[in-house]
């Protein structure tokens, strides 16, 4: 029954709504007493069942967003995510809390929401709104609002990122260049490896007999400080990838030379990209000491990312006719869509050849 009217004497009538059970499974209720005639308690149940079935509280809390944003952190997201995820969404629902925290949680409407992400970039926006979503559909379950207000709310469009990507000839070219992490540079572009998976690689990982990687594990680090190993983005991203000879070569000649480097110093690591004492390459380091400097001796843009070698990985290999199916389990993605999605930039190339494909076959 979704609510009831139950006489507490002469002009007195106890209102109940029904709001669903909680955790254990006790059901909860909202009573409200009304004094008057029955009629008025009835005017006050319908339209407390309508505002509820609107999404409308008809009553108030004294908890607060910030309050409970943090307690969903706590409680729901910390248990379930990554700790890289989880730093994320704290972050991200901190700046969400210093504009909508001191709202009572009750009060909090689709309106202040869309006005908030009016103020912010579309990435923004679009970043804070998936944990904001998930958070306020908690709080629903928990019957502390009846509806989510990010439900009502319209994402700011978005522009998809181009893609970074060198050609063949700028790959070839950069890869030409000496530095003291060229192995590690022609590792992620002929593998296709995300630079935390390769940053984690161990090398008990590498069958240098049969050229081949297990990629099984990702490098993180703390927000505070300190690096952990976690485990790869998705489960698809477990995989064991080819590499080519030249790659086999320097890996020998990197593992002498690391071996010899550090022997001296009676240190050893079983990290397979290191830095002087062994311990992991930090990224940003890594990107502004040796990338940035071999993108310059190559003459390409200095403003290309890590990550490029990666997408110059995939395309180069759609560009050359490979099947996307084997492209998507190279770079570990959960689906041949997905890679078809990410570098839909190289499919006009392909469209033209499918093209030429079948006109040879039907007009010889």
């Amino acid at each position: 029954m979704a609510g009831q009217i139950i006489s507490r004497g002469t002009d007195r009538w106890m209102v109940r709504i029904y709001l669903g059970r909680n955790a254990d499974g006790t059901r909860i209720y909202q009573n409200r007493m009304i004094h008057g005639k029955k009629k008025d308690a009835q005017k006050w149940l319908n339209d407390s069942l309508t505002k509820r079935d609107l999404g409308i509280p008809t009553f108030k809390t004294k908890l607060f967003v910030a309050e409970y944003l943090n307690t969903w952190l706590e409680t729901v997201a910390k248990p379930r995510v990554s700790e890289r995820t989880f730093d994320s969404y704290n972050w991200l629902l901190d700046q969400a809390s210093a504009k909508l925290g001191k709202m009572p949680l009750s009060l909090l409407r689709g309106e202040d929401i869309q006005k908030y992400y009016g103020s912010l970039t579309a990435s923004t926006a679009r970043h804070i709104h998936a944990p904001l979503r998930s958070a306020l559909s908690q709080a629903v379950k928990w019957n502390l609002i009846y509806s989510n207000p990010c439900d009502a709310v319209e994402l700011p469009s978005h522009r998809a990122r181009e893609l970074q990507a060198l050609t063949a000839e700028e790959a070839a070219r950069f890869l030409k260049v000496r530095s003291k992490h060229s192995c590690l540079f022609a590792f992620l572009l002929t593998t296709g490896a995300r630079p935390s998976e390769a940053l984690g690689l161990k090398w008990s990982d590498l069958d240098l007999d049969r050229g081949t990687v297990t990629i099984q594990r990702t490098l993180q680090w703390h927000a505070n400080g300190g690096f952990y190993f976690a485990e790869t983005k998705t489960k698809g991203s477990r995989r064991t990838v080819p590499f080519p000879g030249n790659v086999v070569d320097q890996l020998k000649q990197h593992r002498a030379s690391q071996a010899g480097a550090l022997l001296k110093l009676g240190l050893k690591t079983d990290l397979v990209f290191a830095n002087d004492e062994g311990m992991p390459l930090m990224r940003k380091n890594l990107v502004r000491r040796h990338f940035k400097p071999a993108l310059k001796a190559a003459k390409l843009p200095t403003d290309l990312t890590l990550y490029c070698l990666r997408h110059t990985c995939a395309s180069l290999l759609l560009q050359a006719g490979v099947h996307p199916k084997v492209v998507a389990e190279r770079l570990g993605h959960s689906s041949t869509k997905l890679t078809l999605d990410v570098y839909s930039h190289v499919a006009p190339g392909m469209q033209e050849e499918a093209t030429a494909l079948i006109a040879k076959a039907v007009y010889g």
